[in-house]
C-alpha cells in the first residue's frame, strides 16, 4: 500500500519541495544544523537530546501542532534516525514513553503530537512504546501561555504513573516535542524516577523560547 501511495502521490521534501524517497533530500539533509546532544554523569537526566532551536522549527511546529498535519512527524523521525549519533544512545533504550495530554485536550485535536514522534522512533528502531505509564489526568492551562512563574506551577502533580512494574531497571526514553522552561519534562521525571528506572534520557525536536 505505501508504494503504490508513494507513486500516486510521492514524497517531497519538506525542506525544497523536490520530490524524493525520503522526507528530507540529501542536498537539504547536509545543509541542516542539528541542536545539541548533552549527557549528564549526575542528576535525574542522563542524556538530554534536541533536534533544533525552535525559532529554525517554528513554522513547521505550529503546522504539526495545530494545522491536523501530523505527517510532519514523519520528517522529524527520519532527521532522527539518520543522525549517527543520536541513533547510537538510542540502542540502549529499553522503552520509550511520549509525554502525555489530557485526554480530552486530545480528542479536540486528533492526537498527541510527542506520541506520533515516539511511535515513528519504536517502529523505526524496533523499540517498545507505551503510552499507557505516564498518564495526564488534570486538565492544565496551556503552558505557553503563561508567563514563567505560572509555568512552574501550573503542572505541579498532573501526572500519574500506571504500569508501574514495567519501569524497573529499565533505560527509558522520555519523548516530547519542545523544551523551553523543562517544566514539563522535570515533573515527568519525578514522577518516572519515583519507580526505579535505570535511567531517562530525554528527547525533544525543539528547545528554546517559543515566544
Amino acid at each position: 500500500m505505501e508504494k503504490i501511495l508513494d507513486l500516486v502521490f510521492p514524497k517531497k521534501c519538506m525542506n525544497c519541495g523536490k520530490i524524493c524517497t525520503n522526507w528530507i533530500c540529501n542536498e537539504c539533509f547536509n545543509q541542516l544544523k542539528y541542536g545539541k546532544i548533552e549527557e549528564f554523569k549526575e542528576g535525574e537526566i542522563k542524556c538530554l537530546i534536541s533536534l533544533f532551536v525552535y525559532g529554525e522549527i517554528r513554522d513547521k511546529m505550529l503546522k504539526f501542532k495545530f494545522n491536523d498535519e501530523a505527517y510532519i512527524k514523519n520528517y522529524f523521525v527520519e532527521l532522527i534516525i539518520r543522525h549517527e549519533q543520536i541513533k547510537d544512545i538510542l540502542k540502549n533504550i529499553d522503552l520509550i514513553i511520549p509525554v502525555p495530554m489530557y485526554f480530552l485536550k486530545k480528542m479536540r485535536r486528533g492526537y498527541n503530537q510527542s506520541e506520533l514522534i515516539a511511535s515513528g522512533i519504536a517502529k523505526e528502531l524496533k523499540i517498545p512504546m507505551r503510552n499507557d505509564i505516564l498518564i495526564k489526568y488534570k486538565n492544565t492551562k496551556t503552558q505557553s501561555l503563561l508567563n514563567l512563574e505560572d509555568r512552574k506551577t501550573n503542572l505541579h502533580d498532573c501526572f500519574k504513573i500506571r504500569n508501574v512494574e514495567i519501569l524497573e531497571s529499565k533505560n527509558i526514553l522520555l519523548v516530547d516535542d519542545i523544551y523551553t522552561t523543562g517544566t514539563t519534562i522535570n515533573e515527568c521525571i519525578k514522577q518516572l524516577n519515583s519507580f526505579r528506572c535505570k535511567s531517562i534520557s530525554v528527547l525533544v525536536v525543539a528547545k528554546g523560547s517559543v515566544e
